[in-house]
């Protein structure tokens, strides 16, 4: 598989992602990836009225994945890995400022849900277009906030290698890994399937080995099965030209 890095930061790197670089890798790439494929699958052209049933696995796949995915993970930069960071380093007010913003962001669009049910009981096409051209207009605004966002926090990689270990680093994410609780379940398959665009198989595979063993068994039998048939057919079928939607199994997430 050919990787793609999508953080400018990361690309810059000279020689092979350390630690560090790869710390913040984990979960701002999966998130880039996401919402590169909003930015080009949210469009008038692909999300006719004719479609209408895309705006509802739209927000059925938002409000089950992406934002969570997203708001818990800035609740572990806030109350984790921030704090654990300013122990030694000095941190860019914006690292934390920002969120207040994204946060904002990301609750305008999923109270968009309404909007586009009431307009599909109508089918008023005027209405539709205005609606689809508002959710781009978002998605896209959101787009490029977080990647500027996260090329900020990225920019802390090198930092963070001058002033602690990876002993102390790896402390530190089996902290971020305990409080995941429940969200590990969609949280993780997430972030391996970003890996792999990434990092490669190898890189997943040494990922994989490092986690704890109940965890490591529930991600390869439950967790990223229910992964594929939810999270990622959802998504993916956002880019189909069909009057009707398709099935998506019951492990993961119910459409029909």
């Amino acid at each position: 598989m050919k990787r793609e890095i999508l953080s400018p930061i990361a690309r810059d790197v000279e020689g092979d992602l350390d630690w560090n670089d790869k710390s913040f890798l984990f979960p701002h790439e999966p998130m880039r990836r996401d919402l590169d494929y909003l930015h080009n699958n949210i469009t008038l052209e692909n999300f006719q009225l004719k479609y209408s049933w895309k705006a509802k696995i739209f927000f059925k796949w938002y409000r089950k994945f992406f934002y969570p995915h997203t708001h818990h993970h800035h609740d572990i930069e806030e109350k984790v890995f921030f704090p654990w960071l300013a122990t030694k380093i000095d941190l860019p007010k914006r690292c934390t400022e920002d969120h207040v913003d994204l946060l904002k962001r990301l609750g305008d669009i999923k109270a968009m849900k309404n909007q586009f049910k009431k307009i599909v009981k109508s089918k008023d096409e005027t209405e539709w277009s205005a609606a689809i051209k508002t959710l781009s207009t978002k998605i896209s605004g959101l787009r490029t906030f977080m990647f500027d966002h996260f090329d900020e926090e990225e920019k802390l990689a090198k930092v963070m290698k001058e002033n602690f270990t990876q002993e102390e680093h790896d402390v530190t994410m089996q902290r971020v890994v305990k409080m995941g609780g429940s969200a590990n379940a969609t949280m993780l398959p997430w972030i391996v399937d970003g890996m792999k665009q990434w990092g490669g198989d190898g890189e997943v595979e040494k990922f994989l080995l490092a986690l704890p063993t109940p965890i490591r068994i529930l991600y390869k039998h439950r967790w990223s099965i229910a992964y594929e048939k939810g999270d990622r057919k959802l998504l993916r079928s956002l880019e189909l030209q069909q009057e009707h939607p398709p099935h998506i199994s019951k492990v993961g997430c119910t459409i029909m």
